[in-house]
Formats: structure tokens, sequence, C-alpha cells
């Protein structure tokens, strides 16, 4: 039998310096989603061995990757670890239906530049991505980068992205970016790697990474926009987890097509709705939904998420009426879901998260009034304290995770 020629400098997988390098990966790859921790944190978080983390911190310091101070935790003595910027720099771009977000950072995450601006109603990927393109180099001209620094770059779009070829599963959703290599056409505008993920996914994980909610174990994200997604997140470095996965991670499908909550049946009598079906909870809790139905009352003049969210801090009756109903409605329906996932947390994000907590009064009480009673005691209703941002915010979380995670076996 032939046997297999080894090349030099080639890791074998199961090799001791194929290992170590893994199990440093695991502890960057927790350094540059979380934060700094302490020594004993990442042990406990990685699942490794104190001595295998003291060891390897102490390489990684000594090549510049990390930095350690010495620090005092619960009266003891402990070792804080942070990640050094590095020369490698991170990129998240959220492309909405009427909005372009852009965040450089440095590979810890410091903002470095950004960008924030309106795109028109059904823009096509030809026209938005030269506009990404030329965005971009002013982040760079502003940062003094070079594109060829970018490490990692997550794309987030409002639709279920298919892992297989990166194009949009449903047709009916970003309709003008439908049918389409994403990906590869991203690719080719920015002379970059990038990687495609969902809206709501992205701002779930930001919720862990930046928000209020560092120790959920699960959460769940509701993005009400122009439409309705749902990002679930686990997170496996929650204190209690159990698995040897380190991380929050999202959750996603063999099909792309998860989170789709905007899409359930809220009324068999309701409206079509543009994917097909009659009654989504979309045809009365969306964004889109409501200043529809504004334009109907109030003919002759165009309303926009401003308009909704001025008249509601006024006071409008017709508004604060379309509001409850949307509120309510959008509660009933995530009372099925937090029932069958048993989250730590709900989010609730997207271009109404201004209104606050006059916006979260009406969606929760509909929700826990259909809560399991141990469902309704261990779960936390929120707001997101990160804005407008969340769904930035959380490609670059991604990002660094991609940066530093290495394939597990």
């Amino acid at each position: 039998m032939a046997q297999r020629q080894k090349v030099k400098g080639q890791r074998r997988p199961g090799s001791q310096q194929a290992l170590r390098e893994l199990n440093s990966h695991r502890i960057l790859e927790v350094l540059a989603v979380e934060g700094p921790h302490t020594q004993s944190d990442l042990a406990r978080l990685t699942g490794l061995s104190g001595g295998t983390v003291s060891n390897i911190v102490r390489k990684l310091a000594a090549a510049g990757t990390v930095s350690t101070e010495a620090a005092v935790v619960g009266g003891r003595r402990a070792t804080k670890v942070a990640l050094l910027p590095t020369n490698q720099f991170l990129l998240g771009i959220d492309i909405g239906r009427t909005h372009l977000t852009m965040s450089l950072t440095d590979s810890a995450r410091k903002e470095l530049a950004t960008h924030d601006s309106r795109l028109p109603e059904n823009h096509s990927p030809e026209e938005t991505f030269p506009h990404v393109e030329s965005v971009l180099q002013d982040l760079l001209k502003t940062s003094g980068i070079a594109k060829e620094s970018i490490a990692s770059c997550i794309i987030a779009l409002p639709a279920s992205i298919r892992s297989s070829d990166y194009s949009i599963v449903q047709d009916t959703v970003f309709h003008t970016w439908a049918g389409r290599d994403l990906r590869a056409m991203a690719q080719d505008y920015l002379g970059i790697d990038v990687h495609l993920e969902n809206d709501a996914n992205v701002g779930a994980l930001a919720q862990i990474v930046c928000g209020d909610y560092p120790s959920a174990r699960n959460l769940i994200y509701v993005k009400v926009a122009s439409g309705i997604g749902l990002g679930l997140v686990q997170n496996f470095s929650s204190p209690t987890s159990s698995t040897a996965i380190d991380g929050p991670r999202i959750y996603s499908s063999s099909t792309g097509l998860t989170g789709e909550i905007g899409h359930t049946q809220f009324s068999e009598a309701g409206e079509v709705c543009y994917c097909g079906n009659r009654g989504c909870l979309e045809t009365i809790a969306s964004l889109r939904a409501l200043v529809a139905n504004l334009d109907r009352i109030r003919p002759g003049k165009k309303h926009n998420t401003d308009s909704i969210l001025t008249a509601a801090n006024e006071g409008d009756v017709v508004v604060s009426r379309m509001l409850t109903d949307a509120g309510g409605a959008l509660g009933r329906s995530l009372s099925t879901h937090i029932n069958v996932l048993a989250p730590d947390a709900v989010v609730i994000g997207g271009p109404l998260s201004p209104l606050g907590d006059s916006y979260l009064d009406l969606v929760v009480p509909a929700a826990r009034q259909r809560l399991l009673p141990a469902v309704d005691a261990a779960v936390d209703f929120s707001i997101t304290s990160l804005g407008t941002r969340a769904e930035v915010l959380g490609c670059v979380a991604l990002a660094a995770q991609m940066m530093w995670t290495s394939p597990r076996a």
C-alpha cells in the first residue's frame, strides 16, 4: 500500500501543534467577541484547563497578540487578558431596504470610522454595491488603512440567505436582490472577502456581545422594520451552559430560512401578504403596514418612519391606535415562539425602538398573558439599548468571531 507523503510543515489534524493552535483560536475568539476576561474565566468559557490557558496566554502575550494585567476579582488576585489591536481590521455593513450603515473597526472591535445614509426604495445590488465601495474608500482614507488589511467582513441583509449559493431564499422579500450570488457580487465590487447574514440574526448576536445580556443562554431578537424578522442566539459562554462549544452562536437552518415570524399567520381573514399567504403578522405589525395604513387614512401626504415616531410622541390618536393593535399582534405571535424556545431574554429593535417603553408596553402584556408560568417567570423583555446600530454592531461581532474561529473537528 502506498504511503501518504508527508509535506514539510503540514500539520496533522490530531497533532499537538494543531491542537495548540485550535486552543489558541478558542481563546482569541472569546476575547475578540466578548472582550477582556480573566484567565480563570477563559478556562471556564473554553473548557480548557487553567494550566493550558496560562501557557497559551503567555505565548500570545510574548507574540504581542494579547496584553495581561494584574487584577483583583472577588477579593482574589487574577490575571486579566485583553486582545491587542493588530494590523488586521473588521468591517460591518448593514444594508436595509432604505438605509446603509457601515462600521470599520480594529481587531478588538474598537470603531475607527462609521457611515450612515439613506438608500432609495427598491434599490438593486448593481446600484448599491458601487455606493458601498465608494463609502468604504472614504472610511479607509479617514482611518489610514489599506483595503488589504480588512481580515473579515460581514454584510447583513433584510432577508434569509441560502448558505449553499448566497442567494435570497424567498424572492418576494427584498425582491430586487433575488436570484443572484450576492457574495460573489459583493466581492467583485468591494475587492475583499465577505460573508452574508440575515439582519435579525446579527442583531441578536449584538445583544449578547455589545448589549445588556452577556449572560443570557438563549436570546430572541425581533427586528420590527419594513418587515419583521426574528433572530435566535445560543450563548455557550453563559455560566449555565454545559457544552464545550465557546461563545454565542447564531441559530440557523440548512436552508437559511429561519426566524420568519413576520410571515406566520395572524388572521385567516387578513390581507394577502406579498409572500403569497394571507393574514401574515407583517400585514398588521410591520412599519410598512403602519405607514400604508396612515397613508390610507390621511391621503395627500407621504408618510414614513419619522411621521410615525413624531405622531406617536405627540399622542396622535390614530397612530396610537395603530401602534396598540400592532404591538398586541406582535406580542401574541411572539408568545408561541417564547413558549417553544423558553429564552432568557426577548429584545425588540428596529426603527420603532426610539419609542422605548411606550412601545414595549404594548407588546409585553399580550405576550405574557399567553406564556406558561415557568417560561413567563424566566424571560425578560426589553427594547434594545443599541438603537438602530444593533445590526451593524452584530456584523462586526460576527466578523471578529469568524476572524479567530478555526475549523473544529
